[in-house]
């Protein structure tokens, strides 16, 4: 009986995670000053800005395996169109990053977004930029 009483509350706690939708919109790939170029995330953006299209994204997500330079993990947020997130600087651990939406932007509807800091074209971050989204 314990044995079953532990393996249902293992999948009631996993099940939102199993469906969660998933899309990896940069990587894994070097985000840098000039990657991904100007224009990609929308017309008129910078270069070094990844992003996720529009949706009710609910969490932004990295995994960010190796790099030496600041970057941000968060949101273009469709409220007001600003970027808002975090900022890593490099001196951090490698590992795999999330962020809920609600703790940064003003609204719900928003893309996700990997963004490229440091000045130099010799700085770089090796990662994945991911948009998490649940039912």
């Amino acid at each position: 009986m314990v044995a079953a009483t532990v393996v249902v509350l293992v999948a009631i706690v996993t099940a939102p995670v199993a469906l969660a939708t998933t899309v990896d919109y940069f990587g894994y790939a070097n985000l840098t000053a000039n990657s991904p170029p100007s224009g990609s995330c929308f017309s008129g953006s910078v270069a070094g800005l990844a992003c996720s299209g529009w949706n009710y994204w609910d969490y932004s997500q990295a995994d960010w395996n190796s790099g030496r330079s600041a970057w941000i993990l968060g949101f273009l947020c469709q409220a007001d169109g600003n970027v808002y997130g975090r900022l890593f600087t490099g001196g951090e651990s490698f590992s795999t990053y999330t962020l809920l939406w609600s703790d940064v932007c003003p609204g719900h509807y928003n893309r996700a977004v990997v963004a490229h800091t440091s000045g130099g074209t010799e700085t770089y971050n090796y990662l994945q930029g991911r948009a998490l989204i649940f039912p």
